[in-house]
């Protein structure tokens, strides 16, 4: 993982939920997976995911699980806007 990668300890119950929410939500997407690294690492008892939340429009996020790195997952603009709040809030 890059540097640039960040890490915040979010103990809230309400934003974790938010955060399993969006995860929950994301579709799958189709084809080869090759991204930089990630702007963030999310660790969700023993799942470990990894958060990308720019793209070229700004409103769609990516997410990947770390046992998974062959598979990615957007995340709707709804949640996108989520995870960006909470991260914004606790950065």
């Amino acid at each position: 993982m890059d540097k640039e990668t960040k890490q915040i300890v979010l103990s809230d119950k309400d934003v974790i939920k938010t955060i399993k929410k969006a995860i929950k939500g994301a579709n799958k997407q189709p084809g080869i997976v090759d991204v930089a690294d990630p702007q963030y690492k999310i660790n969700i008892g023993d799942e470990i995911y990894f958060l990308w939340l720019t793209r070229s429009d700004g409103t769609v996020g990516t997410i990947m699980n770390a046992k998974d790195t062959h598979t990615i997952y957007t995340l709707s603009e709804h949640s996108t806007k989520k995870l960006k709040d909470i991260l914004l809030e606790n950065n």
